[in-house]
């Protein structure tokens, strides 16, 4: 769910991702704050052509984690239940509800022009290893892979 604070320029949105999930590699300017609200499991974050020495950050409720600008992350639910998180950055696009403007899904992430500040890897596309760490992570917690990884933006 994505929200305007009092008209201003700060975007939020809340996002719970399903047992058994977790969202593409995406990347944006910096300022995000990803707030861990509840559930657990861990954040990948790499440099454009750093993927294999990526690094993993294990999260928990209160856990915050802020990528820098260029960087790409990842959110992944290891638990049993629901990953629920609270993501807030400036330099966002104001949803401009009521003047016409509508919100603008490609300001979350986009898989056309990966020179563009914003960007999202699709999963197809990401480092195999990524899922097969996933996976083994599943595995050792008795957790099936509910669904295919989850996009932060449309296409």
């Amino acid at each position: 769910m994505r929200f305007s604070m009092a008209s201003s320029s700060v975007g939020v949105h809340i996002q719970e991702l399903a047992e058994g999930t977790y969202v593409s590699a995406h990347r944006h300017l910096a300022g995000a704050h990803v707030i861990t609200v509840s559930g657990e499991g861990y954040e990948l974050l790499f440099m454009p052509g750093e993927e294999k020495t990526r690094r993993r950050y294990p999260i928990k409720p209160f856990a915050v984690v802020a990528p820098r600008t260029n960087e790409f992350h990842q959110h992944f639910n290891t638990a049993s239940g629901t990953y629920r998180y609270l993501a807030i950055r400036g330099q966002t696009n104001p949803l401009r509800f009521g003047s016409g403007g509508g919100y603008n899904p490609t300001w979350s992430a986009q898989n056309k022009d990966p020179s563009a500040v914003v960007y999202q890897i699709n999963y197809d596309q990401e480092d195999p290893s990524i899922r097969e760490e996933y996976y083994r992570e599943l595995e050792k917690k008795g957790i099936t892979s509910r669904l295919p990884p989850i996009s932060q933006g449309r296409s």
